[in-house]
């Protein structure tokens, strides 16, 4: 086993918030922008994703998109979520 290898598997909810603000910081600087849609591929823990999903402002942050990526696939993403936000009602699945 090597020295440098850092096995973190389970994430404490300190260092999943503090991800999931550093997103959102990001998302909230993009709304300064011209960017509409914020294309997402995540591959975490649900916890994590869970976590960031609850801290997205859906009024505020240009709309998101999070793509589902499909280990050993030739396309990597097939078909994502597009999150609802601003006037969206609900989530729409969206296909490649």
């Amino acid at each position: 086993m090597h020295a440098d290898v850092e096995y973190d598997h389970h994430w404490s909810a300190a260092k999943q918030a503090a991800l999931a603000m550093q997103f959102f910081d990001i998302a909230r600087e993009l709304c300064g922008t011209k960017v509409r849609r914020i294309h997402l591929v995540l591959a975490a823990p649900n916890s994590v994703t869970i976590t960031r999903g609850r801290r997205y402002g859906k009024r505020n942050l240009p709309s998101l998109t999070v793509h589902q990526y499909e280990n050993g696939s030739a396309e990597g993403n097939l078909w994502g979520v597009a999150m609802p936000v601003s006037n969206v009602r609900r989530a729409i699945i969206v296909r490649a």
